[in-house]
């Protein structure tokens, strides 16, 4: 801190004093979350108080003065009996005024800063300011001048001392103030001025500073700050698109609409129904840990005649139609053990050649050539491996929708066959129904 330069702003400054109070804690007494309207003089006469400023801890006690800028928040609990005076003040730069004045004041702005120290004459500062109370009950034009000058031989003191012995000054975070500040008022109507003007400093310097920290403004964060709370109120309450734009800052539910959902990418009723959705989708039917196909992405559960296939992409469950290679493979299953019936239950014509028939040998005769080929193993290949077959098939099932009108055309009634329906969750279930 270059005490030169704050003795430039407190010369150039307009004085305005805005109250004088005298303040009393019991102790274990706590006044929370006090958001300090102006900058503020703070003098301890009795007694001591754990004190937080915006999170950082202090301590008050005797004799102390502390200083604090405006949109501060204190939290006070008397340790012990507590009185403290306050005085409330407003510090202007007159316009026009010099640009190196403004700049300087952008830069320091020793009314915003956070400091405290014990005057060199505690009693002197103690005789002021109960003089200056007891005016401020009853203020005539003439007391009010007279506050002023009491006020004015205070910061006399205050900068002398400040300039012989220094202090240790805290500069305020003015970001972080008002980030805190949105969050406790998004439902209030903000502006970046009022946001600026609050925390005694220019929207310029507000914007660029917050800019620096938050990659972002002030504005498009409240925004963000007012869609996140309106998606919570979506999703776990039953209020009105109307009554939730009130509740997050918004008073025209249509203008609310369309910020949603130039942040969000939907409309807050299609945000609301996805989630609805969601929470009711609930697969009622557990899940094999392991997929029969290795690397597929079925997911196959059985329990009785019920099958059910599940997919999920990307955590969002989701059902998905059966691929096509699925269905053919099914389709050429049915027809291999359909033909292979057909070849079993025939009788072989003997081939007449230029009008001689051949007469057929002992070894190979139609019943003994159709049991050694019912008899003999066959390997289907399909979509889920192979599969090795015995014996003669006497009964077709079709396992897919799509492959019984095919089977049915070729004059093949099979005994089984796949229906399907939506179960209650959305979710598709299939049962096989056999016909004995």
């Amino acid at each position: 801190m270059r005490i030169s330069d704050h003795i430039v702003l407190w010369n150039h400054v307009l004085i305005r004093v805005m109250d004088v109070r005298l303040i009393l804690l019991e102790p274990g007494e706590v006044m929370r979350g006090y958001r300090v309207p102006t900058s503020a003089f703070l003098y301890v006469t009795s007694g001591s108080a754990q004190l937080h400023i915006d999170g950082i801890e202090s301590r008050m006690q005797r004799f102390q003065v502390l200083h604090v800028g405006k949109g501060l928040r204190l939290d006070i609990a008397a340790v012990e009996q507590l009185e403290y005076f306050m005085v409330l003040y407003k510090a202007t730069l007159p316009l026009p005024s010099r640009y190196d004045l403004v700049n300087l004041m952008e830069r320091e702005n020793p009314f915003q800063l956070h400091y405290s120290f014990s005057p060199k004459f505690p009693i002197s500062w103690l005789q002021k300011l109960e003089h200056m109370y007891q005016i401020w009950q009853a203020p005539s034009p003439l007391d009010k001048f007279k506050v002023k000058t009491l006020f004015y031989q205070l910061l006399y003191e205050l900068v002398e001392q400040l300039h012989e012995q220094g202090v240790d000054v805290i500069h305020p975070d003015l970001v972080s103030q008002a980030v805190y500040y949105m969050e406790e008022h998004y439902q209030e109507p903000l502006t970046l001025e009022a946001l600026a003007d609050m925390l005694e400093c220019t929207s310029r310097q507000l914007l660029r500073l917050f800019k620096n920290q938050m990659n972002t403004s002030p504005i498009v964060y409240l925004i963000q700050l007012r869609v996140n709370k309106a998606k919570a109120l979506l999703i776990y309450t039953d209020r009105t698109l109307k009554e939730i734009s009130e509740s997050v800052g918004y008073a025209d539910s249509y203008y609310f609409s369309r910020i949603f959902k130039k942040q969000e990418g939907i409309s807050p009723q299609r945000f609301k129904e996805s989630h609805a959705r969601e929470g009711r989708r609930n697969n009622p039917f557990p899940l094999s840990k392991y997929p029969i196909v290795e690397g597929g992405l079925r997911r196959y559960s059985s329990n009785g005649y019920e099958n059910h296939y599940h997919y999920r992409e990307e955590g969002d469950s989701k059902m998905y139609k059966k691929s096509s290679a699925w269905m053919t493979t099914m389709v050429v299953i049915c027809f291999t053990l359909l033909l292979s019936a057909c070849s079993t239950g025939s009788t072989t014509t003997p081939t007449t050649t230029n009008g001689v028939t051949p007469v057929p040998s002992a070894s190979s005769s139609p019943s003994a050539a159709a049991n050694k080929e019912a008899d003999a193993p066959r390997v289907i290949k399909h979509a889920m491996g192979e599969t090795t077959i015995k014996g003669t098939p006497s009964r077709v099932v079709i396992l897919t929708n799509e492959g019984t009108e095919a089977l049915l055309a070729v004059g093949v009634k099979p005994v089984g066959a796949v229906m399907s329906w939506l179960g209650e969750h959305g979710t598709t279930i299939s049962r096989t129904i056999c016909r004995m």
